[in-house]
């Protein structure tokens, strides 16, 4: 059975959630990023005094926890100066609803994240953004028996958010991360049947709703 469900995942999870503008007929892309605490340094010293970043074994995906640096918009342009056309952006669920709502987002980094794909479109780079990564938010609590549900309305509100900036979702970018995450009494199998239905509703509410507003 649970090789049954990963299978399925796996179809599932090649099927991301594409706009209109993804280029079907291209068979490869150049994708950089995401942005991380071995990147950041370089980006907030001055030309000539970049820091050597810190050490091996512990790079970790920056989320909007604090400002985004100045100099990027240049480091974006120079990525696009060397032919790479796609950006991955993660990002935080448990940080754009920390009360656990869609409708009590934490505007402040909801700013932070539309800052950041701004820079991107700007820089002609395509974003890859990945719904979660990372830990469930402590707010889902004992609710996690309905997290499929809890993740589409959050895949909605990111979806309503910036959906007018990006062509291009994936929901989960660690499948086995998020399966560790839910509750451990119930079986692998099941949990992983629960990711699975939590990316198909995501897939369905994009597809109904949302495919059209990147254009």
């Amino acid at each position: 059975m649970e090789m049954f469900w990963s299978a399925v995942f796996t179809v599932l999870l090649s099927l991301s959630c594409q706009g209109s503008d993804w280029g079907s007929d291209s068979s490869f892309i150049s994708a950089a990023g995401p942005l991380t605490t071995d990147l950041l340094p370089s980006l907030n010293c001055p030309p000539g005094k970049q820091s050597s970043g810190s050490a091996a074994g512990h790079e970790d995906i920056v989320v909007c926890c604090q400002p985004l640096p100045a100099s990027l918009p240049e480091y974006f342009s120079s990525l696009g100066a060397s032919e790479v056309s796609h950006y991955k952006v993660f990002l935080s669920w448990a940080q754009l609803l920390p009360a656990g709502s869609s409708r009590e987002p934490d505007e402040k980094v909801v700013r932070c994240y539309r800052q950041l794909l701004e820079t991107l479109r700007a820089a002609q780079l395509e974003p890859m953004v990945i719904l979660h990564q990372g830990t469930l938010p402590a707010s889902l609590g004992p609710r996690r028996d309905g997290f499929a549900d809890l993740f589409a309305e959050y895949a909605a509100f990111a979806f309503r958010a910036f959906g007018d900036l990006v062509g291009i979702w994936f929901t989960f970018s660690d499948l086995e991360a998020v399966v560790r995450e839910l509750p451990h009494e119930e079986s692998r199998a099941a949990r992983l049947q629960l990711v699975t239905e939590a990316h198909r509703k995501a897939y369905e509410i994009y597809h109904q709703k949302y495919a059209l507003q990147g254009e």
